[in-house]
């Protein structure tokens, strides 16, 4: 099956504009900019004459943090009248303290609105000063030393008088940082966004995304009944598309289905926890809203959760329906009014608009339309997450498949119950079960023919066709090859590949290397990413390259140099038998031409936080020493003494074997 890939569409940028250079647009981004550019430019304009924003510039007496920690006091916790000091501080469910100190709520919002115009901005019309300004406030509130927030939230929404080592809630602060991934990734091709500040703020939220997923408060804030865990996972949803952590994508998709819409939804599509509180109408639209933007980050023409219904009837379409009539005539609502608040909604709530594309209705559109898009009270503007929602129907367009890049699963591509679970000669339809990815860019629906095709294979082989693979040598033309899926668990299993090296291959110095063979592991956040075992070249030798380690105990890598050199125009078998292990159970065994030339037990993949991942298989060819994302890299490149003006490698004959398979199964990439 073939999905699109939420992930990576933004991450490298397959965008769709909007209206600019004649290019056609996507249908659900092109009716918000038929709607927004007037409001998007003229406010984006405004934000020129801003200073930066950071959260350093204002403290509170009350904070026990540094003057780089968030602060920020529980909403609905007032001085208690009995108690000559009012500590500590007690609830008043629904009703928000007007004397709380919200300084960094204010501030962290003022930043996410003026980085998100400016972005969206740019985007529309390539205006580098919008990037300009959109960068130095990216710089001032995440990077700079002296202005950045640290990347915690350990004094968000305190008790006053109480301490609170491990209560989440206040996680729910920085719901407002969800849409700075998206204006990150729209600035990634400026002037203005230098590789280290790209780098930088992935770092930044790497970082906080670990801290999220790591420290008491986060768990206990995953682990919650109500709107606060829909939140929590929007926030590392949107993070780990940033941040390309596909092990926690794949975990925000399964809160979306067991838990969010498998228990916390009723069968009528509402939510009952959010209809039990005191303002049950401002939760009930906080936590559509916060669904629906979870569905546009995580959906998938394979995976779409839009569509996803459980076994009772419980689905996306129901929560909208469950939920419009109320939003379109408020006094239909059947409950008490809201306690607090309750005549500053609806305002243009994302779910309208996000539905509506979705699922074709033009009745959500004609209301999103129709309704207040900037509000200016606090207690309206903290409960809403997105601002710019251009950004994120351009990012993430559902309401067409076409162009739509490919994402495969395990599932998709493997029999887990065959001794030989995968085999491709190549003759099918054309990288059916494959990602491609050309330097950058990954899952794409196509491969460019001038980088990677389907041919007559070179020399004799007795499969017939083969992949070629071509790389020219420039700043950042690095990367043609095919991959697989990853496969949950670490599992045992047995690989098999020919590689075929032309004659007018270019033996270059030894320093550099060309990778025709590769297996990467998923470590999460952190942060080593060679791959678990390489086979390349580097001058005239096969070298077969592992790294591998944890957190605890650091990366381990080493490099053993084969004894006979490449022999260009002939095809080379490869065999590898992988006990893919973080420990000592681990072991990789290699056959060349069906001589056994490594065996090395012993661990052989990464640690993670908390999920394990068999290593995935890429084969073509990447050449690291060409991609050039730092300027001592580009330094590099152009003091390279390199004649390889194209790199070229023909692969054929792959194959994936399950535990059960033997050496015999694949001796017939042995022969030549």
């Amino acid at each position: 099956m073939v999905r699109q890939s939420a992930l990576l569409v933004c991450l490298h940028l397959v965008f769709l504009p909007i209206g600019v250079n004649g290019q056609e647009a996507a249908s659900g981004a092109k009716m918000v900019v038929q709607q927004d550019r007037e409001r998007i430019l003229t406010a984006a304009e405004a934000v020129l004459a801003k200073m930066p924003f950071s959260i350093t510039f204002d403290r509170s007496p009350l904070s026990e943090g540094g003057p780089d920690e968030f602060f920020s006091m529980s909403d609905h916790y007032w001085p208690d009248p009995a108690k000559a000091d009012g500590k500590p501080y007690i609830m008043r469910d629904g009703q928000s303290n007007p004397g709380n100190f919200n300084q960094h709520r204010e501030t962290l919002m003022a930043m996410r609105d003026a980085t998100s115009v400016l972005a969206a901005a740019y985007w529309l019309t390539k205006d580098e000063r919008y990037a300009a300004k959109a960068v130095e406030m990216l710089k001032v509130f995440f990077l700079d030393e002296g202005t950045r927030m640290h990347p915690s939230l350990d004094h968000a929404q305190a008790i006053i008088g109480k301490p609170t080592p491990d209560r989440g809630t206040g996680l729910i602060d920085t719901l407002h940082l969800v849409e700075v991934p998206l204006s990150v990734l729209t600035l990634r091709n400026s002037k203005a966004m230098k590789v280290e500040v790209f780098d930088g703020l992935r770092q930044w939220f790497a970082d906080y995304t670990s801290w999220l997923v790591s420290s008491s408060k986060g768990k206990n804030e995953a682990k919650a009944i109500n709107n606060h865990a829909v939140a929590y996972w929007l926030q590392v949803a949107s993070f780990a598309t940033l941040t390309e952590n596909e092990a926690l994508l794949v975990e925000c998709r399964r809160q979306f289905k067991e838990v969010f819409i498998g228990v916390q939804m009723a069968v009528d599509g509402g939510f009952p926890l959010e209809l039990g509180r005191t303002k049950p109408y401002a939760y009930s639209i906080f936590q559509l809203d916060n669904m629906t933007a979870l569905c546009q980050l995580l959906s998938s023409s394979s995976d779409n959760l839009w569509t996803f219904t459980t076994s009772d009837g419980k689905c996306m379409r129901r929560a909208m329906a469950f939920l419009y009539p109320f939003l379109a005539d408020k006094s239909s609502w059947p409950l008490k009014p809201d306690v607090h608040a309750w005549e500053g909604w609806p305002v243009r709530q994302s779910a309208l608009l996000f539905g509506g594309i979705a699922f074709h209705e033009d009745k959500y559109l004609r209301l999103w339309r129709s309704l207040n898009a900037d509000p200016e009270a606090f207690e309206i503007r903290r409960n809403n997450a997105i601002t710019q929602p251009f950004l994120w129907t351009a990012l993430f367009d559902h309401s067409t498949a076409t162009a739509a890049p490919k994402k495969l699963r395990a599932k998709d591509v493997f029999e887990p119950n065959q001794r030989i679970m995968f085999a491709d000669i190549f003759k099918g339809l054309p990288f059916e079960r494959w990602n491609i990815s050309e330097d950058d860019r990954y899952s794409l629906p196509v491969a460019s023919s001038e980088r990677i095709q389907v041919v007559d294979a070179p020399g004799p082989c007795e499969d017939g066709k083969a992949v070629k693979f071509v790389v020219r040598r420039a700043p950042n033309s690095f990367r043609s090859e095919i991959s697989l899926p990853h496969e949950e668990g670490f599992q045992e299993r047995w690989y098999a590949a020919k590689i075929f090296i032309p004659e007018d291959w270019v033996f270059d110095p030894l320093k550099a290397q060309d990778i025709v063979l590769q297996w990467h592991g998923i470590p999460g956040n952190w942060k080593p990413t060679h791959p678990n075992l390489a086979i390349s070249i580097s001058n005239d030798r096969w070298y077969i390259r592992q790294s591998f380690g944890s957190p605890q105990e650091g990366v381990s890598r080493n490099s053993e140099r084969l004894e006979e050199s490449v022999q260009r125009g002939q095809w080379v078998s490869w065999i590898i038998h992988a006990k893919w292990h973080p420990g000592a159970e681990g072991l990789l065994q290699i056959w060349k031409d069906g001589k056994l030339v490594f065996n090395q037990a012993g661990p052989n993949v990464y640690g993670t936080i908390g999920v394990e991942y068999t290593p995935y298989f890429k084969t073509g060819i990447y050449r690291p020493e060409w991609h050039v994302n730092t300027e001592r890299k580009l330094e590099n490149f152009r003091t390279e003494v390199a004649e390889s003006k194209i790199k070229t490698v023909f692969v054929s004959d792959v194959k994936v074997g399950s535990e059960r398979a033997r050496l015999e199964d694949f001796i017939g990439n042995a022969s030549k």
